[in-house]
C-alpha cells in the first residue's frame, strides 16, 4: 500500500471524503470501495484537488469482527534483511491486507526504525516517533511511546538505550535478542 494508506477502526468507509484544512480542496473524486473480507473494506480515493491529482487508499477494519486479526510481520522474518516488499510479505503470511506500518532503514539494513512488538514480545525500543497501537481489548491509540528499561550485572545496573540496533556512540547499553 501507499504511504498514504491510513488503517482506521471504522465499520465502513465514506463515499466521499471530508477532509479538513489543511488538506486542498477537493475538485472531483472517484471512489472505489471494496469489500473484501468480513469486517475488512478497501477504499481508493482518486481525487483531484485545487492543489492537484492525488490518490488514498485506506483499510477500515472493524475490530469487533472476531474473523478479524491484526498482526506484524518483518522483511524476510529477520530484523536485519535485504527488504520485501509489503505485497510480498501480506502474500508469505495469507494476510488478506496489508500496510507499511514503519519508517525503515532503506537501502541499509531495512529493520524498523520504531517500536515494533510480535507475538506479545518486544522486538524493538521505541524510538520517540509517533506509533498505532492495538491493545488485547480492541483498543487503538497513536502515541509516543518510551520504555525504561535496565539490565542487571553481577557488579553494576547499566540503563539501556535501543534493543536489536547497533550500539549508539559512546558508553551506552544495548540488549540484543535472538529475534537479531
Amino acid at each position: 500500500m501507499a504511504l498514504t494508506a491510513a488503517l482506521l477502526a471504522l465499520l465502513a468507509l465514506p463515499l466521499a471524503p471530508v477532509p479538513g484544512p489543511p488538506f486542498p480542496k477537493i475538485v472531483t473524486d472517484a471512489p472505489v470501495i471494496t469489500d473484501v473480507a468480513p469486517g475488512v473494506q478497501y477504499g481508493e480515493y482518486r481525487m483531484r484537488t485545487a492543489d492537484g491529482p492525488l490518490a488514498v487508499h485506506v483499510i477500515a477494519i472493524d475490530l469487533r469482527n472476531a474473523s478479524v486479526r491484526i498482526g506484524t510481520t518483518l522483511a524476510q522474518n529477520r530484523l536485519v534483511s535485504s527488504g520485501e516488499t509489503t505485497s510480498s510479505m501480506g502474500a508469505r503470511t495469507g494476510a488478506i491486507a496489508g500496510v507499511n506500518g514503519d519508517y525503515f532503514d532503506i537501502n541499509q539494513t531495512n529493520q524498523p526504525l520504531n517500536i515494533l512488538i510480535g507475538n506479545s514480545h518486544l522486538i524493538r525500543m521505541p524510538m520517540q516517533r509517533w506509533a498505532i497501537a492495538f491493545g488485547k481489548d480492541n483498543a487503538v491509540t497513536f502515541g509516543e511511546y518510551k520504555i525504561a528499561e535496565t539490565a542487571t550485572l553481577p557488579n553494576q545496573t547499566l540503563q539501556l538505550n535501543t534493543m536489536n540496533d547497533w550500539p549508539p556512540p559512546g558508553d551506552q547499553a544495548v540488549l540484543i535478542t535472538p529475534e537479531y
